[in-house]
């Protein structure tokens, strides 16, 4: 799938099917997204976990390894896992001297 370097929106969401019935986590990872000029892209479909922070953080290097930038907006439909990612592993907060 080709990642196109000026996408200015993404849109993820992680959809689960009745089919996969030996594993309920199990789900379709989807993000979609806006160019600047208004035209919309998919940007990957991956296999993942529901609500895991794994997988959307493995998906994200892997864009950003294919020259995906940061979007200037992201908007993430019930995927907590999504927003964990994004957000990075919390660091302790140093104390002040």
């Amino acid at each position: 799938m080709v990642v196109t370097l000026d996408t200015q929106r993404i849109w993820s969401r992680d959809l689960s099917d009745r089919v996969r019935l030996e594993d309920d986590r199990l789900c379709t990872l989807v993000m979609l997204g806006v160019k600047s000029d208004g035209t919309k892209e998919l940007v990957a479909l991956e296999d993942g976990c529901r609500e895991s922070a794994e997988s959307w953080a493995s998906l994200l290097r892997d864009l950003r390894d294919r020259g995906l930038r940061a979007p200037v907006v992201a908007i993430g439909d019930g995927v907590p896992g999504f927003w964990s990612a994004v957000a990075g592993p919390r660091r302790p907060e140093k104390e002040a001297a």
